[in-house]
């Protein structure tokens, strides 16, 4: 539960000082910040450094990105001399072999038919006994005279989780978060250098300059949905956990010395509007009473209150010495945006209508009617909302009761990653719970637009 407050990585409004960290670090050659870039010639297949930042005064996160899968669209297929169709699955699956290599899958007949190509995974495995390993990185800094001579972390942690996936990947692609323990707190506006060793990655030394103003730090946490001007709560928090250290054997708990200050910065000026303490949520030793008798954090969590902060505006919460949170929004209509991408998202995935504008950009034709010749057949299966049916697989109920009557009517519900199965139970419960929010508050839904202009 350590991620309980992190927001995505992939926010694509990641406000304007990210911008300028990005034009610094390309001008230099360097990785500067939280930019990946480097003077020597790349290699796609390298691991990436994807963000350097400081979690903690004392503690650098560097960010390595490995691997990735090529997907493909769907495409007409074309017959080539020499191509072969090999049926697996019982008959159900086509598979196109091309000089000898499987391709791809084959959908569909005669002129209409079309080929899904096989995911392709390509890119360099993290060395994590090296990248575990202190006597890997060197940190000096001629602004600082702690780091004037060069100096070791004095222990590693390392965090690590698959990004994506595909079948028979020799390896997944990875985010490693190496979490550098060094001797003394960085100093604000200080450049330091990190020389990565022996470690094989993109960029093997890194320019890191301090100004936690503009940098954003993993550990600072706030809401992704922002907050109403008169939310009577509003809170960030402050919270790490740094993964296992393979060197000492330290489990991944970091604890923050007392006193530390927060400040709220507008995020176009970097001015503060509103500044506080730093407090104490729950220790790493304190238990949570959820499901079992423990701590999910596995770490310190520490709060920052602007409760009685109530200007409509865009801001970052910034911790001295650390770094800055993604910016988020005070303003009157911060729940009904909310509100409205959640539906927009519900509307995008309708299964049986056509969708595109004004309600949607996305355009799609309808899909899975029956007056489009599409056969939708009855099952005498029932949902357990409205059944004594036992819960269980709804795949294998629908089976075991399905009939060769044809259902005049059945269409509509939403789709699920993609493909169509409207009738489970899961999204009949979120059709259920929509049509319960119209009925309390028919006054505050019949107001809302819905349209994407």
């Amino acid at each position: 539960m350590n991620t309980t407050y992190i927001t995505s990585h992939s926010n694509p409004r990641y406000a304007s000082y990210r911008r300028a960290a990005l034009v610094a670090a390309m001008l230099t050659g360097w990785l500067s910040a939280s930019a990946p870039c480097t003077a020597q010639p790349k290699s796609a297949e390298l691991p990436r450094v994807t963000q350097v930042c400081l979690v903690a005064p004392d503690i650098l996160a560097i960010t390595v990105e490995t691997g990735k899968v090529s997907r493909f669209p769907a495409e007409n297929y074309s017959p080539q001399p020499g191509d072969s169709i090999v049926l697996r699955d019982n008959g159900h699956t086509s598979i196109l072999k091309r000089s000898g290599t499987d391709v791809g899958e084959l959908l569909g007949e005669g002129a209409k038919r079309q080929l899904i190509r096989f995911w392709i995974y390509s890119g360099d495995a993290l060395d994590t006994k090296a990248a575990d390993n202190p006597g890997t990185f060197t940190i000096s800094s001629s602004d600082d005279p702690a780091y004037r001579a060069g100096v070791h972390p004095d222990d590693v942690h390392r965090k690590s989780k698959p990004t994506d996936w595909m079948p028979g990947a020799p390896v997944l692609p990875t985010r490693h978060v190496l979490f550098l323990h060094v001797p003394a707190a960085l100093k604000e506006g200080a450049s330091y250098k990190i020389d990565c060793g022996g470690l094989i990655i993109d960029t093997p030394r890194i320019t890191f300059i301090n100004n936690s103003r503009n940098i954003r730090s993993l550990a600072v946490h706030t809401s992704q949905i922002g907050y109403r001007a008169d939310d009577p709560f509003k809170r960030g928090y402050l919270s790490i956990w740094l993964g296992p250290s393979s060197s000492s054997g330290k489990n991944g708990t970091c604890s923050y010395p007392a006193g530390l200050k927060f400040e709220l910065l507008d995020d176009a000026t970097g001015k503060a509007v509103y500044s506080g303490t730093v407090e104490m949520a729950k220790r790493a030793v304190d238990k949570e009473l959820m499901f079992r008798d423990m701590n999910f954090n596995g770490t310190d969590v520490l709060r920052m209150d602007f409760s009685s902060f109530s200007k409509p505006g865009r801001y970052r919460l910034h911790v001295d010495g650390i770094g800055c949170g993604y910016p988020f929004e005070i303003g009157p209509n911060t729940w009904s945006n909310a509100f409205r991408i959640q539906m927009r998202g519900f509307y995008n995935q309708r299964s049986g209508i056509a969708l595109g504008p004004p309600y949607t950009p996305f355009v799609k034709p309808r899909d899975h009617h029956p007056d489009d010749g599409v056969p939708i057949f009855q099952s005498n299966w029932a949902s357990p909302i409205w059944s004594d049916e036992p819960e269980g697989d709804v795949g294998k109920g629908l089976k075991s009761k399905a009939t060769t009557e044809r259902a005049t009517n059945g269409w509509g519900g939403y789709m699920d990653a993609g493909d169509w199965n409207p009738r489970r139970v899961s999204h009949m419960k979120a059709t259920l719970a929509q049509l319960e929010i119209a009925d309390l508050f028919p006054e505050y839904v019949t107001k809302l637009r819905y349209l994407y202009t």
